[in-house]
């Protein structure tokens, strides 16, 4: 029986096969109601047409001829379906409603104000959409993201996860995930002023919606702010093409990882208006909402990998093999005894330093060309310094402006080198 079934419904979804070339390859032609075989055989003028039985050539008639009405818009509190009751006395034809009837009016117009508002739901409905077109119209949200928005609203409002919780911020949370999911994120900064709750709260609706409603976001990238500064700041299109194929080529490599995506995306836009000569990106800066500095420090990372990418004046990995081809061309010794001095070490002690900084050199030590190139010669002042002069990690620290860890990992790397050299 299951497999007749199958075959049953295998022959209804199968098109009919042609009797004079037996081909099931046809087109149908919903304008005159017919199905036809590619040779030109008409195998069916009698299909049901679904469109409007009027013609409209413009909107004004197909306003008069229309019966079905506005679609419903989830952005309205009753779906867009709502009766009004205006406070103009007057019937339709414009004549003045006679006296004895005003009283009917207006209590039929106060029941109506009332049937609206009849459940908590209703009352939370007529504050949040007037709120989220409001956060829309500032945020220059399109509609399609406006219904959207609202269609999960109502959802959190059946699912009372905003009880206890204040409308605005559960508000922006929805505009915020909305808006990721469809590739035109927001930040919190803007949501923030929008709204006048703070960022802290947003996040959490944000989470509270996301684990109640069992929703996934996707990561939001770089790439996804390029349009919406690019068409603020009035760049080409070449240039937003560019810059997009710059930041892509740069996720994959990982050099954007674990960077704020709107500063790298305004990096992106910098960089690519550069190679494309395009003068619009300098407005890029007061746009972003990222401060100069931050601009200026993505864009030396995306220019440094852009450089490496393209092989221009910088050492592929496989070419650095030692310590020296590492820090020959920045004097590595005066820096060595420069930070000596500054941490006021003996003479004893600086010259154990370079002995140690030589000896890894000469036995050709292999480095990682990613890691920070001093922390070596701080690594070398701690080792020489431990014994004889007894300095702290944290000082050498705040003198060399190095992080503790990267001197940490670095003195741990010439230990086992020097271990190796000694065997």
């Amino acid at each position: 029986m299951i497999a007749e079934a199958i075959m049953t419904k295998k022959s209804i979804n199968e098109k009919p096969a042609c009797p004079d070339c037996g081909s099931r390859q046809t087109i149908t032609d919903y304008k005159h109601g017919e199905i036809i075989c590619k040779c030109g055989l008409v195998l069916n003028d009698t299909l049901f047409n679904f469109g409007p039985e009027t013609r409209a050539y413009d909107q004004e008639k197909m306003d008069k001829v229309a019966r079905t009405g506005s679609p419903l818009k989830f952005a309205k509190q009753n779906l867009g379906l709502t009766t009004e009751i205006d406070h103009y006395d007057r019937d339709i034809l414009g004549r003045s409603i006679p006296t004895e009837r005003k009283a009917q009016l207006y209590r039929l117009r106060k029941w109506q104000r009332r049937a609206r508002m009849g459940t908590s739901v209703d009352r939370n409905l007529s504050i949040a959409l007037p709120e989220l077109d409001r956060m829309c119209g500032h945020l220059n949200i399109p509609n399609n993201i406006k219904e959207e928005c609202a269609q999960l609203y109502r959802k959190c409002v059946k699912e009372r996860i905003v009880r206890g919780r204040s409308i605005e911020s559960v508000v922006a949370a929805v505009i915020y995930l909305i808006s990721r999911q469809r590739k035109l994120p927001k930040i919190l900064d803007e949501l923030e002023s929008v709204s006048g709750v703070k960022k802290k709260d947003i996040g959490r609706s944000y989470r509270i919606i996301c684990r109640r409603m069992k929703i996934r976001m996707p990561v939001t990238t770089a790439a996804d702010y390029i349009s919406r500064l690019a068409s603020k700041a009035g760049v080409s299109g070449e240039t937003q093409a560019k810059a997009i194929e710059i930041l892509e080529k740069a996720r994959k490599d990982g050099t954007i990882s674990g960077r704020v995506p709107i500063s790298m995306a305004a990096a992106g836009i910098y960089l690519a208006a550069e190679m494309t000569g395009d003068e619009n990106a300098k407005q890029i800066k007061g746009i972003s909402g990222v401060s100069e500095m931050g601009i200026k420090n993505r864009y030396n990372e995306l220019k440094r990998f852009i450089d490496r990418d393209n092989g221009i004046e910088v050492l592929l990995e496989e070419e650095i093999e030692t310590l020296d081809d590492m820090l020959g061309k920045v004097e590595k010794k005066k820096i060595l005894l420069k930070f000596a001095d500054e941490l006021e070490l003996s003479d004893e002690t600086k010259k154990e330093a370079v002995e140690i900084l030589e000896k890894v050199m000469e036995n050709g030590f292999k480095l990682d060309p990613r890691k920070n190139i001093n922390g070596y010669i701080e690594a070398a002042i701690y080792l020489s310094a431990m014994d004889n002069e007894k300095i702290s990690l944290w000082k050498i620290e705040k003198v060399t402006k190095t992080s503790s860890t990267i001197i940490w990992d670095r003195k741990e790397k010439i230990k086992k080198a020097l271990i190796g050299i000694e065997q």
